[in-house]
């Protein structure tokens, strides 16, 4: 992933300074929105953000309250993370005097964290015209007598026409950039233009003050606070405008607005449960934005690379409203422009440069749309609302007239409602890695749930290109709350990261019958070939595997039915305790344990743990004689002859749906359903007793080993009938 370069203040450290490169990609990140946020919280979001290739955020900050605080907590995380911040001063719903100003910027001036332009520290705004230039002047002179240069790029959202570019140049000759917020039409139902990007880009050029041009980028625009309510023609603005970045304006950093500003409704992150929106959550709860974030990813690339990515897989995002424009809902109040937006399903597929060309079905109700769509292309349709009530769309990539992947909206299409909501939800087909059909009609079909952060989708890339040689069909799923998959609700959420032991353990069992769910789908579209199918389970991904196999009582029949016929085997890979209902036994060194380093130094930590090969005394199978911490170094590390962290990790993906898995009380309801899976006789009778087979690596971390050696203990230790079928455990080395 490119980086953003720039490090501490070149009179501190003229060695290390370094100055940011062109094609910089920023988040807005409203600060008032982290009072309730933990350094743990701010490190998630960076992760989250950098995994699509955000390189840093715009701290707006509005008043000198607990903003102030967090912000020293976003700090530390971006400086373990590598990831950049600026602050933008937020004039229009805050007050801040220049000695504040000053405080604040010189504070982190020589952080590792914090934004450079040539070398200066880029400082932002939000409004701040009616400041006067000499309120600009005064904080750069004081920073300047500190030692600190700075670069001024604000935010005048009061000049909102092309004629107005050159004055703000000229009125204020202490700003050096410009960042143009206007990323929706002004109130008209119409496209937005480039005319006000490219009339100030023109004006931060001819100033020749050194500065950068920033171009907002936005998804959305919704906002009911206060009795004031509005919402902008944003209908297809998520696509058009990054084409306009890349094809008309390349400017030098893009701001996308925003990371978090929920009461807006163009926030793209993760919707955090622990953030009191105010009455913003009437229109924003149950509302994810996710998988936008897979566009902006495949943009963030182009507009920083200079060259269209490569697409691999074929996907579909999509996005609507959940009600008519025209009804009457029982609360809230229509907003002003409420008559812009169209009453209709918005679908963007994304197909893989592998496929020629594939046709895009969109279904709701009575109402059908389709369109044609090229490999390594976007490309935008529609469908309008059903007359109908209480429809959900449904989405069909088709090639070759064969349907290659399909499912549902993830939410219905009422014309009743309690709040008037025009805030839209997004979604995404479910994401995996499909090498296809072989051409033998008997063929395997080899299901893959991949491990704690890292999606099937890019991790399992070199075990799928062997598939097809082998007559099998590779599937790699991305699981619930990774990109690109189904999200969890804030319900959901709320109850994995603080329900109660009950609530948490019906979430897990509905796990294990949502992925049942899954294979069943892929039975009945034709997807599981004559062969059969194997489901294989990586790491954290047991503990789902355990769950699956233990509702099979569970499903309903004609589910049940279909997936005991085509069932062939179970592959438990490689599990670590927890997610096997086990506690590892004390005292031996475990990375993510080290309370002697910070959190975030702690899961890096334990990721080339993981990745790294240790020389075991197993003829002793004596826990104390395995090696806990010296790596065999004759074996380099998988991570540091591939670097598949950085490519391919998505850390935040693990929360909230797989951190559940390790917490203490969860445990007792993931070792119920590991005996079920593993030793009850009616299950294995129901699943029409398909082979069960669990690997573990001689070479790999100390606790996977000690994991095999429990559970083949514990199978020993049963009765004799059961030992009369024979051992299902076995070793291979890696």
């Amino acid at each position: 992933m490119a980086r953003l370069l720039g490090l501490a203040l070149a009179s501190l450290l003229p060695f290390a300074a370094r100055i940011v490169s062109a094609a910089t990609v920023l988040a807005h990140f409203m600060a008032q929105e982290s009072y309730s946020y933990s350094q743990a919280d701010w490190a998630a979001d960076i992760a989250s953000a950098q995994s699509i290739g955000i390189e840093g955020f715009a701290l707006n900050v509005a008043l000198a309250d607990y903003e102030v605080d967090r912000i020293v907590q976003a700090y530390a995380a971006a400086e373990t993370a590598g990831f950049k911040l600026m602050y933008s001063f937020d004039f229009a719903g805050g007050s801040w005097s220049q000695d504040q100003v000053v405080s604040l910027v010189g504070a982190h001036a020589s952080s590792s964290a914090t934004l450079r332009w040539n070398d200066k520290v880029l400082v932002s705004t939000y409004s701040g015209e009616s400041n006067g230039d000499a309120f600009y002047a005064g904080v750069k002179s004081s920073l300047a007598n500190q030692g600190i240069q700075i670069s001024w790029a604000p935010a005048f959202v009061g000049y909102r026409d092309t004629g107005s570019a050159n004055s703000v140049m000229s009125s204020f000759p202490s700003i050096d950039g410009f960042f143009n917020w206007w990323s929706w039409p002004n109130d008209v139902n119409e496209l937005l233009t480039t005319d006000i990007d490219h009339a100030f880009q023109s004006a931060v050029k001819s100033a020749n003050r050194g500065g950068p041009y920033i171009m907002s980028v936005s998804p959305w625009q919704f906002k009911d606070l206060n009795g004031d309510g509005w919402v902008q023609q944003s209908d297809t603005l998520w696509n058009y405008r990054w084409k306009q970045v890349i094809d008309d304006v390349q400017p030098d950093i893009v701001e996308i607005v925003t990371w978090n500003d929920y009461g807006e409704s163009h926030y793209i992150c993760d919707v955090n449960t622990k953030v009191d929106m105010g009455d913003a959550i009437n229109y924003v709860s149950g509302l994810s934005h996710a998988a936008w974030r897979t566009v902006a990813q495949y943009y963030i690339s182009w507009y920083k690379n200079g060259s269209k990515p490569v697409l691999t897989e074929d996907t579909v995002v999509y996005w609507y409203r959940t009600h008519p424009k025209g009804v009457s809902c029982s609360g809230g109040t229509p907003p002003r422009m409420s008559t812009y937006p169209e009453d209709a399903i918005f679908a963007l597929a994304m197909l893989a440069d592998s496929t020629p060309q594939a046709t895009i079905t969109l279904d709701v109700g009575s109402n059908h749309a389709e369109f044609i769509a090229g490999g390594g292309n976007l490309t935008m349709g529609q469908v309008a609302f059903p007359s109908e009530d209480g429809q959900t769309p449904w989405f069909k990539i088709v090639k070759n007239g064969a349907t290659s992947k399909e499912g549902s909206g993830n939410h219905d299409i009422k014309n009743s409602c309690s709040y008037y909501n025009f805030n839209p939800t997004v979604g995404q087909l479910f994401r995996a890695l499909d090498t296809g059909a072989p051409t033998r009609a008997d063929y395997l079909t080899l299901v893959f749930l991949h491990g704690w952060g890292i999606p099937s989708t890019g991790i399992t890339s070199r075990i799928a290109a062997l598939a097809p040689a082998e007559g099998v069909r590779f599937i790699g799923v991305n699981r619930r709350g990774y990109l690109g998959s189904s999200t969890y609700s804030i319900e959901e959420a709320r109850v994995l990261k603080g329900g109660t032991p009950e609530e948490r353990a019906a979430a897990y069992r509905d796990e294990g019958l949502q992925y049942a769910h899954l294979l069943d789908t892929l039975a009945q579209d034709g997807t599981i070939g004559e062969g059969g199918v194997a489901l294989i389970a990586w790491s954290a991904a047991n503990a789902h595997l355990n769950a699956i196999i233990a509702c099979v009582h569970d499903l309903p029949g004609p589910i049940r039915a279909r997936l005991s016929q085509r069932m062939k085997a179970f592959i438990y890979f490689e599990a670590v305790p927890p997610v096997m209902g086990m506690r590892s036994p004390s005292g031996l060194y475990q990375p993510i344990l080290d309370e002697s380093v910070p959190h975030e130094v702690r899961a890096k930590n334990s990721q080339a743990w993981f990745a790294s090969y240790f020389a075991h005394d197993l003829a002793a199978r004596d826990v104390s004689r395995l090696e806990t911490r010296t790596i065999d170094h004759t074996r380099p590390a998988t991570d540091a002859l591939e670097g598949f962290y950085e490519k391919y990790s998505d850390p935040a993906g693990a929360l909230p749906g797989d951190e559940a898995m390790f917490v203490p009380d969860v445990l007792p309801q993931i070792r119920a359903a590991r005996d079920a899976a593993l030793f009850d006789d009616s299950i294995r009778e129901a699943w029409n007793r398909p082979k069960v087979a669990y690997l573990w690596a001689e070479s790999s971390v100390w606790v996977a080993v000690w994991a095999a050696w429990a559970l083949e203990d514990e199978h020993r230790a049963l009765d004799a009938e059961l030992k009369a079928r024979g051992s299902m455990f076995g070793s291979v080395t890696s």
